[in-house]
């Protein structure tokens, strides 16, 4: 009988905060259920109160937690990209960082009282605020949390097995089951000319001996093999589209915003909350399939 591990289950992947799109209708939402909760269900004392004061209460402290949601969830994204990688966020940053956004609320809340009752902006009365708001969020928040990451473990993975059924010939199943794959229907001997921005980027090659392309800031590192399968890497300054014009779609699939890959280099597709990742021969990183380029990608896979 397996023992629980509470380390093991907050590092699982856990998809960060998506589209600017989502985040905002998420800030809009929490207010909205906030603002509900309140007038509707009259906790702590609000039944008390009258109507007007309910209302007034509720709208407050509604607009309290939309503003904090739009800091976390709109600005510190925008200003701090990086400390919100996909690849590296799991339950137990999501859960650490709604903690410090319901501590966030309770100290809006608290200010909130300051203004309308004149409530002194003491440490006890934080700390009341504190256990307030939690008593409210934590529970929806960690069951949300842990129902949230199964529902996407297990779609994405019947999605990487789905995938995986169609693309792999039976006779190779046993075998290498992606890449010889592809590798047997859509191999190309075909040179390419690469070429960038400057007018030293330029490369000739075999398309079939290219890897895959990312974006690195305002170029595009291609990485590629020479011989003795030896992996080499050149750095253009281009756009990922302006360089995927110059090869053939039909062995080259844009799978994120940041990459194009060689479907005869996949070795594995594998699912996690996250999405869809791709185990690439040669390459030192998983790679992931974009959350909006995941519906190309399935159909381009069983077209093979």
């Amino acid at each position: 009988m397996s023992q629980f591990n509470l380390k093991a289950i907050l590092q699982k992947p856990y998809p960060s905060f998506g589209t600017l799109k989502s985040r905002a209708t998420f800030v809009f939402v929490s207010g909205i259920i906030v603002f509900a909760i309140l007038f509707v269900f009259r906790p702590f004392r609000l039944a008390e109160l009258e109507n007007t004061q309910i209302t007034l209460y509720s709208l407050g402290y509604g607009l309290v937690t939309s503003i904090v949601t739009t800091i976390f969830f709109i600005f510190i994204p925008l200003l701090c990209p990086s400390c919100f990688d996909d690849s590296r966020w799991n339950i137990g940053k999501e859960l650490v960082y709604n903690l410090l956004l319901i501590v966030s609320v309770s100290i809006g809340n608290v200010i909130f009282l300051h203004f309308i009752q004149g409530n002194d902006l003491s440490m006890d009365n934080l700390l009341l605020m504190c256990l307030y708001t939690i008593a409210i969020g934590i529970f929806p928040i960690g069951v949300g949390l842990f129902v949230k990451q199964t529902i996407l473990t297990n779609r994405y993975r019947k999605l990487s097995n789905e995938i995986k059924s169609k693309a792999i010939q039976p006779a190779l199943i046993e075998s290498n089951p992606i890449s010889e794959t592809c590798k047997i229907r859509q191999t190309s001997t075909d040179m390419v000319t690469l070429t960038g921005d400057n007018q030293t980027d330029i490369l000739t090659l075999q398309a079939e001996s290219i890897i895959y392309l990312h974006t690195a800031d305002n170029y595009v590192k291609i990485w590629y093999l020479i011989d003795n399968n030896q992996k080499k890497s050149a750095l253009f300054r281009s756009t990922l589209s302006k360089i995927e014009s110059q090869l053939d779609r039909k062995c080259f699939i844009r799978c994120h915003r940041s990459y194009l890959i060689n479907t005869k280099f996949i070795e594995d597709i594998i699912g996690d909350a996250q999405g869809l990742k791709l185990i690439i021969r040669h390459a030192d990183e998983v790679i992931a399939v974009g959350r909006s380029f995941t519906a190309d990608f399935k159909l381009y896979m069983n077209r093979l």
